[in-house]
């Protein structure tokens, strides 16, 4: 009996902690964490950054003891009528000792490798740009959701009181008139908010491949600072230095020129070192040409001088020069880029916080506009007219401060991206303005 209440009560807690679980909301830690698992572009990346450092491997392979071993049976028959069998094998091992082409392609091969640490960072913070953009982009079109519902139900009010007010003869026609169509517009609104909404949750998806049924909303008060430190010279000069779209260009280029190096080298001799021994049993001498069985061993060093190669080295040496010289200049684009994208977003989020500030004492200024009017109206002061641009003007104010507020939060990832400087403590900060409450259902 007591085995019996003790495993009733254990039961319930677990099923207390599964419903708890179940009750909290997706944050966008917890997204993004499944995004780094799941998302077939950054597992994509992943992959090609390990193929990448596989070339480090690949280049250094020629550069160490090359051995190889081959054997050999034969079975000849002599004028006697006699069957003889004859077997051999050798040994040879070869090592490099100068090849300069082979040395830089090391190098290219390092110099790659490095790149591919540059170009998984860039995906990573790709990703968090991906994640953050899709979740606030859902929130965002929930949030103009729940706003065009509200402007459908005050309209609808609005016509329910003036049809009611025109049977008695209070109000005219025109007012009913210019009330449903105010109404019907907002309808149509709403159709097209909520199908936007569908459209954001299944971006969502895409990334995870999961279908979430509700996510943490952002807090309505949250201390917006602007960016830090607030100096457009400070952001400049981080693009600058580490962009990494910047970063992944100068690897470019300087893979380029080595690979200006490498074509070049084919002017230059290689020498190798060469040990063999092999060993043939031929008891007649008919196979070999030697009776009996023999054994030989042998030292070289192989000198291997390019004469002419058909003008081939040249093309191949000036083909490189040009495509270091593209690189170069796609490195400059993409410095310029990194500043001007830099400057873009920390003028974006100090439009953004500006924009915040403006649409809050307007959607209160709208709230009291509208009661006023309300109360004008139901005297005989204020016309239909007026009420329907107040709502109108209301529910325009709401959208516009929720896509400043996102708007602000993307700049400010975008502005940290574009500075090199975006890690996971970002995304984190950005969590922390989150309600843990399932708030925002699909």
């Amino acid at each position: 009996m007591i085995k019996r209440k003790m495993l009733c009560r254990a039961l319930c807690s677990a099923g207390i902690l599964i419903y708890s679980a179940s009750a909290l909301s997706e944050n966008l830690i917890q997204i993004y964490q499944k995004a780094t698992v799941e998302d077939p572009t950054y597992q994509a990346a992943l992959a090609t950054h390990q193929a990448t450092h596989e070339s480090v491997a690949i280049a250094k392979g020629p550069l160490f003891p090359q051995l190889s071993l081959t054997g050999s049976i034969n079975r000849a028959k002599l004028n006697s009528g006699v069957v003889e069998n004859g077997r051999g094998y050798s040994v040879t091992l070869t090592q490099s000792l100068v090849d300069y082409a082979q040395w830089q392609t090391v190098d290219q091969a390092e110099q790659q490798a490095a790149q591919a640490d540059v170009v998984l960072q860039g995906a990573k913070q790709t990703l968090m740009l991906d994640v953050a953009t899709a979740y606030f982009n859902v929130l965002e079109a929930k949030d103009n959701l729940v706003s065009a519902q509200s402007q459908v139900n005050s309209l609808k009010n609005n016509l329910d009181k003036v049809e009611q007010q025109h049977k008695v003869g209070v109000k005219p026609m025109s007012d009913v008139l210019d009330a449903r169509s105010s109404y019907d517009q907002a309808r149509a609104d709403l159709i097209q908010k909520e199908n936007t909404v569908a459209t954001n949750w299944e971006s969502l998806r895409a990334i995870t491949g999961v279908r979430y049924k509700t996510l943490s909303p952002l807090r309505t008060k949250i201390n917006f600072e602007g960016p830090q430190p607030n100096d457009i010279h400070y952001w400049e000069t981080a693009a600058s230095n580490n962009n990494l779209d910047m970063k992944t260009a100068r690897f470019d280029a300087e893979t380029a020129k080595t690979s200006i190096d490498i074509n070049h080298a084919g002017h230059y001799p290689t020498l190798d070192l060469e040990l063999s021994y092999s060993y043939n049993r031929d008891p007649s001498g008919v196979i070999s040409g030697v009776a009996g069985n023999n054994h030989n061993a042998a030292i070289n060093l192989v000198l291997n001088v390019p004469i002419f190669s058909g003008g081939l080295i040249t093309a191949q040496t000036q083909q490189a020069i040009n495509q270091y010289d593209a690189a170069h200049y796609s490195l400059v684009k993409a410095q310029r880029a990194a500043v001007s994208n830099a400057r873009q977003s920390f003028l974006g989020m100090t439009a953004q916080l500006s924009s915040i500030r403006a649409f809050e004492a307007a959607v209160k200024a709208d709230e009291t506009s509208l009661k006023t009017y309300e109360a004008s109206y139901a005297v005989g002061v204020a016309t239909m007219l007026d009420i329907l641009r107040v709502i109108q003007n209301l529910n325009s104010d709401q959208q516009l401060l929720a896509k400043a507020r996102y708007d602000y939060i993307l700049d400010y990832l975008q502005l940290k991206s574009n500075a090199g400087s975006l890690t996971f403590a970002d995304l984190e900060n950005i969590n922390s303005w989150l309600i843990a409450k399932p708030k925002i259902k699909q």
